[in-house]
């Protein structure tokens, strides 16, 4: 199973996590060879502007 992750901490203190799988979840065996989201993609919602509610 492989796990790929965007993490990131905010003036302020906002924390978003974002992670993809290449299974259905954590504790699945793997389905794909790489997870369903890019790490461009995953990067591209952990730092989106949507989470400080603007």
């Amino acid at each position: 199973m492989v796990m790929w992750s965007a993490d990131t901490i905010r003036t302020g203190g906002l924390r978003v996590v974002v992670s993809a799988f290449n299974s259905g979840s954590h504790h699945a065996a793997a389905t794909r060879q790489t997870p369903a989201l890019t790490m461009q993609q995953l990067k591209s919602i952990a730092t989106s502007g949507n989470w400080a509610g603007r």
